[in-house]
């Protein structure tokens, strides 16, 4: 920590941040410049272009204090940041942060800084929170991670929308997934699962060998079933058979008992399968179809549906489940349009026709899908129209099963029946083919939810694993949609640790500056927006060392209470031997600053720089009155004499004890340059007679602490 006073105040830096990455973000893959780009930063062991180990944050920053964190650009402005996830056990997190400025020219960097000491809710937030909402533009309308379990709670919109979908739940108690389906008609490939009003379906129900048929997948079982009575008498003789082989059947007649609508009996779980990794299962009744339209029958799935995905988590759909996001007005008939998604098909899905997500009826009419489809192994973008259904896909073959996509579709309701949409796989725009003009006037998709992992009406399902998904009101540009794939496939930015790569690993703190006025009474402490390395002060500037930008100012008497003013630059770039300061001390005409690549002294009265040295690991420093000085350079204290010589204090040497290092000095210049000085182990007060500057006598003192 370092303070300093001057008329009336005092200047402390807060200590706030110990340590930082520098993240840098590669210009060759950034086609124009971006404004306000949501860049991904996933913290792991092996991350970004470099594989960078930055797993180690995880030892400073736990779960609890995850929001102890601060992004800053190179002007020193603050960055919000969005936290999607924070693993502290695997040691993994997810954050989204909003980059002002993203050069196509040359790289950007950005810093990261954490800290166990102070919580920056003003800036990071987890999912629907103020500042994860500001990571979004405006024109994001809705933007799903895909990161929450399904079964436990709603899937977030990290917009400010606030539109969260929800997948839908029977079973109150939220162990299980409750779905309906279509009844099956027959065949052996159906997967279908009981509507919930049997009676509307009854016409499908042929004959005594015919029912239905769950194909639940490998990593699923069937947790429940249960038959609720609606009205009338049960069907005689009503079975229910499972395993893959079809052989084995349990007799269910008159277990049924109650004659009304909550009436219910568990008939079959998880025991009397013996694993819920059983596949299959057949309802089959000797009895009169007709009868069975007077019984609503569910099932309930158990499963893991959060999978990992390519930027953290992500939701499995088994064209079983659906995730529905309702139809709000953000959501409804978007002129222009962007729609993405992040994609794993792991099947075709429903009718070799998954939909990824969509708004849309059955028919396909009234609003818009995204999906694969089997037969031309592409992605397909479908519009409604009042007489014609737009069908628009990507080259044949470009998806293929097991793979990661990141599929974008640009398309705006102005446009007449012969302009395509744009399309995109991982980046690349792709050439476009027409498979049906669409024809009559555009309808709305006003009373359409939007639905992820089928259609509106719970059909066509998907088959695998959905990751990201957006929706914005403009449209992005190539530019855009090539910098978001890069960004979340992780390999668009360079991590590098500050401390790593000349700050010291441990006992220098920056952060904020907090400022306490003598003359007024104070309430609380007011920080400054800059990530700040130390300060010092004399009755007319306030100077700050900075992390990023080099030393600022600001004049003491714009100062208002304990508010900043008029803060500028005062040395950074050419004029000093590195942005990034360590310390800086002043006495006098003279200011003397630390960084991590050297030394450099001012004069004051002339703002010029008359003193600089290029060498890693300077620490602290001290300025006497006259042009003379000290610094600690890894651990060794050296002192600069008015005439250009030098000394070092080198441990063992006769001043300071071998094997310690100095930490920090002060020097009383009035008593004959009296110096006192921390070491790893101790103190030392060593008294210098200067006389001759050529030579130093001393006599000192040391305590072993």
């Amino acid at each position: 920590m370092n303070i300093w006073t001057t008329n009336n105040y005092i200047f402390e830096v807060g200590g706030v941040y110990h340590y930082g990455l520098k993240l840098t973000i590669d210009s060759s893959k950034i086609d124009e410049d971006l404004t306000d780009f949501p860049i991904n930063i996933t913290l792991s062991s092996g991350t970004g272009m470099n594989t960078y180990d930055a797993s180690f944050i995880f030892d400073e920053v736990g779960y609890s204090n995850r929001k102890k964190i601060y992004a800053r650009d190179t002007n020193d402005n603050g960055l919000y940041v969005e936290i999607e996830r924070w693993d502290q056990i695997n040691r993994e997190a997810n954050l989204w942060v909003k980059v002002p400025e993203i050069s196509s020219s040359v790289d950007t960097d950005i810093y990261l800084f954490y800290d166990t000491t102070t919580t920056n809710s003003g800036y990071v937030g987890d999912t629907t929170e103020l500042p994860a909402q500001n990571v979004w533009d405006s024109n994001y309308v809705g933007v799903w991670h895909m990161s929450q379990d399904p079964l436990v709670t709603t899937i977030k919109d990290s917009t400010s929308s606030g539109t969260h979908g929800t997948m839908p739940i029977v079973d109150a108690t939220n162990i299980a997934l409750g779905k309906t389906a279509y009844v099956w008609e027959g065949g052996d490939d159906a997967s279908k699962i009981f509507d919930g009003n049997m009676g509307t379906y009854a016409y499908g129900w042929k004959a005594v060998d015919a029912g239905v048929k769950v194909d639940l997948g490998q990593d699923y079982g069937i947790a429940e079933m249960r038959i609720y009575k609606r009205f009338g008498n049960r069907p005689e003789n009503y079975y229910i058979q499972t395993a893959d082989d079809w052989d084995f059947t349990i007799n269910v007649q008159n277990i049924i008992t109650g004659s009304s609508e909550s009436s219910t009996t568990k008939i079959y779980d998880t025991s009397d399968f013996g694993s819920v990794t059983t596949r299959y299962l057949q309802i089959i009744s000797t009895a009169n179809w007709v009868d069975l339209y007077e019984w609503e029958v569910y099932t309930f799935l158990e499963g893991d549906f959060l999978v990992d995905g390519k930027v953290g988590e992500a939701v499995d759909f088994i064209e079983l489940n659906n995730l529905v996001i309702g139809s709000p007005v953000v959501l409804d008939d978007v002129g222009t349009i962007t729609i993405e998604s992040i994609f794993k098909p792991e099947g075709w899905g429903e009718g070799n026709a998954g939909r990824i997500i969509s708004k849309a009826t059955g028919a396909n009419a009234n609003g818009w899908s995204l999906l694969t489809q089997s037969t031309r192994n592409t992605f397909v973008f479908l519009q409604g129209w009042s007489s014609a259904v737009g069908q628009w896909e990507t080259p044949n073959p470009s998806i293929s099963l097991d793979n990661w996509y990141h599929g974008v579709v640009r398309y705006d309701r102005s446009y007449g029946t012969s302009t395509k949409p744009a399309m995109y796989l991982n980046g690349i725009s792709q050439t476009v083919t027409t498979q049906q003009t669409p024809a009559g006037s555009i309808e709305s998709d006003a009373a359409q939810d939007v639905v992820v992992g089928s259609r509106a009406e719970v059909d066509r399902y998907f088959d695998g694993i959905i990751d990201e998904v957006r929706i914005s009101d403009v449209h992005r540009s190539s530019a855009w949609i090539k910098a978001t794939y890069y960004s979340n496939w992780n390999d668009l930015i360079t991590f590098g640790s500050i401390n790593k790569t000349g700050m010291p690993a441990s006992g220098y703190e920056y952060g904020s500056v907090n400022i306490y006025d003598l003359s007024a009474t104070l309430s609380g402490i007011v920080s400054s927006e800059f990530p700040v390395s130390s300060v010092w002060a004399n009755n007319d500037y306030l100077y700050l060392g900075t992390t990023v930008s080099g030393i600022i100012r600001t004049p003491i008497s714009s100062i208002s209470g304990a508010v900043f003013n008029n803060l500028s630059y005062y040395k950074r770039g050419v004029d000093l031997t590195d942005d990034q300061t360590v310390y800086i001390h002043g006495t006098g005409n003279y200011l003397l600053a630390t960084t991590v690549a050297g030394v450099d002294q001012f004069d004051l009265t002339t703002d010029n720089r008359i003193y600089t040295t290029t060498l890693s690991g300077a620490t602290k420093c001290f300025q006497t009155t006259t042009s003379g000085f000290y610094y600690v350079q890894s651990g060794v204290l050296n002192r600069m004499y008015d005439d250009g010589s030098t000394f070092s204090y080198s441990p063992g040497a006769g001043i300071i004890p071998s094997n310690v290092s100095v930490n920090d000095i002060h020097v009383n210049e009035f008593a004959n340059n009296i110096i006192f000085v921390a070491t790893t182990s101790g103190a030392v007060v060593v008294e210098e007679d200067k006389g001759n500057e050529s030579n130093c006598r001393f006599k000192y003192y040391y305590t072993e602490v």
